[in-house]
């Protein structure tokens, strides 16, 4: 009897173990049909491919099926690879595209200062040189020696013609020599009084110094 009992509970282990093995089998079998491509999965994962390949391995799966697993798996890496080849590629796209815009407004605003300091060194010489010609000595207008030694210098400055700049220099050495030194020094007091309140506050609505013009 006890060796009746050993044979059926041994048979009946053998047939749970086929039972599970099978199971296994199928299991594996669904698993990797699963992860291949069909027509409502053209798409699949590589990585859930390569698992599901390595399960229906160990359970017993015919090679055919694992075969076909294993094409569909390096289609799936070529795939994915050149998929990031191309993510990559329009990323870099991106970014080269983006630092070519900010290299674009840089040089844009680079242009527009340099056109805007053009212009105001224009504007400076243009007033430098009426300035200068205002204080020049003619017929009609005295000579104001302050005031072209502070014409000429701000001409200098500003790139007014040495043409220009030199008549006025003749003029002004031609002033010096026939007004008397007393004269002189009372035009230069007149012409700093004269500069010291242009530089003063207004009262009103213009009530801040220009502490440039009191230096």
């Amino acid at each position: 009897n006890a060796e009746k009992v050993a044979e059926k509970k041994a048979e009946s282990q053998e047939k749970a173990k086929a039972k599970a093995e099978a199971k296994r089998l199928r299991d594996a079998e669904q698993e990797l049909k699963a992860a291949m491509p069909g027509v409502f999965q053209e798409k699949v994962s590589a990585a859930e491919l390569q698992a599901a390949i390595t399960k229906a391995k160990a359970a017993g799966v015919k090679d055919s099926p694992i075969a076909a697993a294993e094409a569909a798996l390096q289609e799936a890496r070529d795939s994915e690879r050149l998929a990031a080849s191309a993510k990559a590629a329009a990323a870099a796209r991106k970014k080269m595209e983006a630092e070519e815009k900010e290299k674009e407004k840089a040089r844009s605003k680079a242009e527009a200062l340099e056109k805007a300091k053009a212009k105001a060194e224009f504007d400076a010489m243009v007033a430098a040189e009426v300035e200068l010609k205002a204080a020049m000595p003619t017929v009609f207008s005295p000579a104001y020696p302050a005031r072209l030694t502070d014409a000429i210098a701000e001409a200098k400055q500003t790139g007014v013609t040495r043409q220009l700049v030199a008549e006025a220099e003749a003029a002004l050495r031609e002033v010096h020599r026939n007004t008397p030194k007393a004269d002189l020094e009372a035009d230069a007091l007149r012409h700093a009084e004269q500069k010291l309140k242009g530089a003063l506050p207004m009262l009103g609505m213009f009530g801040k110094a220009d502490p440039a013009k009191l230096q």
